[in-house]
């Protein structure tokens, strides 16, 4: 009986040895194999590219999304093969309905900086490209419209410098300028921006006041100094052909300052001789 109680006492070690060394074997040569940080992240890439158009803010949804693959392609988290893969899926999920969001946000109202912001952003997708360096290639509606918010940016810049040249120079460059003015205005993208239509708006006024300026101040200066002309009649019909002229532009202008003040002047000015006593 103790010989049975002694041969079971020993498998019963035996056993709890050999548990033992498999145990062992299993958790510390074989650990656990927990999913790894990189497939753990890897995997969140995909679900953030998969989430772009289900959510309500499509621009967060992928800068969350870039972001992540950002991460995961600049600390070499990813080979080249998930990099392409996923940047391609990204680019293919967000370009589209962006490009449609941008130029239908530019048929509403908008701000400069609403425009910097939907510029930055085609910069940004133009510019991706695979491991190898070619770009991340977008069908070619997007492309096209890409190229529409180039322009719009680009006619924003032409139009904000003509509207902030506002002294006259010539009758023909106000005509021009004034001609341009009115043309972004009615742009189909520039008329949606507040602030530079009331700009464009504002500029034949500004230019008339410019040009009145410029005639009141040769009205002035030769009432007091015609005694140093040679031919003081012909200064005078050339004068009152400069008020004329401004008159003349009243349609450009929208409004003319009044101009009996200078007529007055100017006839006020003798003919020679002069009474020197």
């Amino acid at each position: 009986m103790k010989t049975s109680i002694k041969i079971l006492l020993l498998l019963l070690a035996l056993a709890g040895a050999v548990f033992g060394v498999l145990y062992w074997q299993k958790t510390q040569v074989e650990p656990p194999q927990n999913p790894s940080p990189d497939n753990v992240n890897y995997n969140q890439l995909k679900e953030h590219i998969a989430a772009i158009n289900n959510g309500d803010d499509l621009d967060k949804a992928f800068e969350r999304a870039f972001d992540e693959f950002s991460f995961l392609r600049n600390e070499n988290l990813i080979d080249s093969g998930m990099s392409d893969e996923q940047i391609r899926k990204l680019t293919e999920a967000y370009a589209p309905q962006f490009a449609s969001n941008a130029l239908s946000m530019l048929q509403n109202s908008w701000t400069y900086d609403d425009l910097k912001r939907l510029i930055n952003r085609v910069k940004l997708l133009s510019s991706l490209t695979y491991s190898e360096g070619d770009k991340v290639i977008v069908d070619s509606d997007v492309t096209s419209k890409f190229s529409i918010i180039n322009k719009v940016n680009t006619d924003y810049t032409k139009a904000s410098s003509v509207a902030s040249k506002t002294s006259y120079s010539s009758v023909d460059d106000a005509k021009r300028r004034i001609s341009e003015a009115n043309r972004y205005r009615s742009d189909t993208y520039l008329s949606h921006c507040p602030a530079l239509v009331e700009k464009l708006k504002g500029l034949p006024a500004k230019i008339g006041h410019s040009h009145y300026s410029k005639v009141s101040a040769a009205v002035n200066t030769f009432a007091r100094n015609y005694r140093n002309y040679d031919n003081v009649p012909a200064k005078k019909r050339e004068i009152r052909n400069t008020i004329s002229q401004y008159e003349g532009m009243t349609r450009y202008y929208g409004r003319n300052e009044s101009t009996a003040g200078l007529y007055s002047k100017l006839n006020n000015v003798p003919d020679p001789p002069y009474d020197n006593n």
